[in-house]
């Protein structure tokens, strides 16, 4: 006669799930995880393709929250990536309260000049205007009056080195800037795109230290 002791209690199968239940139930969280993480790294690393597609998809514009799903990021995220775009002019919101992003006079496509931070009719928009393989920047328009990181350097140049071949940076207004910011400008950016960087409107400090940089003590 079978023993009722030797019968599996079912409030024990549901305290203690079978071995292969755990390890499916652990191994699928694992994937999901790392389907997470990859999809966030893929995204910030490759956020312009993301940005270009939302582009060429909504043609009146796309909201922070499509970027944030895009991407796999937080809203809040998502607002900052937008925000330095807005300010560079790469991007610009609509007016009215569902406002949306749209692309903006300063994207730095092939075809187009670019004078980031220029006035509409001044005389850096106009010169860039008739010599498409001249870049304008003014550091100060896009947000940096302290430079100290070379991260910084490629935010205020993203679209800009492409298809140019002169870059003339605007460092009215910046109060510092760092060896390495410096040193990503004027020597690693310039070897790797084949540039002429020349940089105007320092005051003594910052020229002191780009020169530093450039030709040494």
């Amino acid at each position: 006669m079978k023993n009722r002791a030797d019968e599996p209690d079912a409030s024990d199968a549901q305290l203690n799930p079978k071995p292969s239940f755990l390890c499916s139930a652990l191994k699928n969280a694992r994937a999901a995880r790392l389907a997470w993480g990859s999809q966030v790294r893929r995204g910030m690393r490759d956020i312009e393709p993301v940005i270009e597609a939302l582009l060429a998809q909504r043609p009146t514009g796309f909201r922070n929250k499509h970027l944030a799903e895009a991407l796999g990021v937080s809203h809040t995220r998502a607002c900052q990536l937008l925000a330095s775009r807005v300010l560079s002019g790469e991007l610009q919101r609509t007016e009215g309260p569902r406002s949306q992003y749209i692309r903006g006079p300063d994207r730095g496509e092939a075809d187009g000049s670019l004078a980031r931070g220029a006035r509409a009719w001044g005389f850096w928009k106009v010169l860039v205007d008739a010599y498409p393989k001249l870049v304008y920047v003014s550091l100060r328009a896009v947000g940096l009056i302290e430079v100290r990181t070379r991260r910084q350097i490629r935010g205020a140049l993203r679209g800009a080195m492409d298809y140019r071949r002169f870059l003339i940076v605007d460092f009215e207004g910046v109060r510092f800037i760092s060896d390495a910011a410096s040193r990503e400008l004027f020597i690693t950016l310039a070897r790797r795109w084949g540039m002429l960087v020349e940089a105007i409107n320092l005051d003594s400090r910052v020229a002191q230290s780009v020169g530093h940089v450039r030709f040494g003590d």
